[in-house]
């Protein structure tokens, strides 16, 4: 309406302050606008919230600030749950990578505790109890393995350690103990069969 003015009335001063003023605020209002969604974009949050709030105060009546404003501290929140969750996720692939499964298990019932229902880690509590029934199981061919290999069966010995590494892999104490009995069996043949020794070695 005032730039109409202005052209119908160009030597009317009152007419250009008013347009160059109005047109001074929509510049102010579009980069608050512009800075809020790059802070937003950045995950810069308390900063987006606080470019909303010098356009509240500015200019209360901007088209859309209260769902501008809802929509951000919505964000804010999954972005925060993200995160929480994130901290959980990397504590329990520390346990499995190191095949501490009861600590995994126990790490993810306290994530369940923040996020009950979680399907991820529903999922992940399965499979830490798939480790600990495992664990257990290799633990028992590693005892029956120790105590043929130290009666002198390596054929039953050796073949219940590999099934237990096979169970637990990442177990450093079956993997130690089978290469121990590997060398133990290998001297035990080198002087009477140095081929056979070959292949154990």
């Amino acid at each position: 309406i005032i730039k109409e003015a202005c052209e119908r009335f160009p030597n009317e001063p009152h007419f250009k302050s008013s347009l160059k003023l109005i047109r001074d605020r929509r510049e102010l209002v579009n980069s608050i606008v512009l800075r809020a969604h790059q802070y937003e974009e950045r995950g810069q949050f308390a900063e987006a919230a606080n470019q909303w709030d010098i356009l509240k105060n500015i200019y209360p009546v901007y088209p859309g600030l209260a769902f501008e404003v809802e929509r951000l501290t919505h964000n804010r929140e999954e972005h925060a749950h993200a995160e929480a969750k994130a901290r959980w996720m990397e504590r329990i692939d520390g346990h499995f990578a190191a095949g501490e499964y009861a600590k995994a298990r126990d790490v993810i019932q306290e994530a369940l505790g923040d996020f009950p229902n979680d399907k991820e880690l529903q999922g992940l509590e399965s499979l830490a109890e798939q480790g600990i029934r495992r664990s257990a199981e290799a633990n028992i061919l590693l005892a029956q393995g120790r105590e043929s290999c130290a009666a002198h069966n390596f054929t039953e010995g050796l073949e219940a350690l590999r099934k237990a590494e096979r169970l637990d892999p990442r177990n450093t104490t079956i993997g130690a103990t089978l290469l121990s009995c590997l060398v133990e069996h290998a001297r035990e043949l080198i002087n009477r069969d140095w081929r056979a020794a070959e292949v154990v070695i």
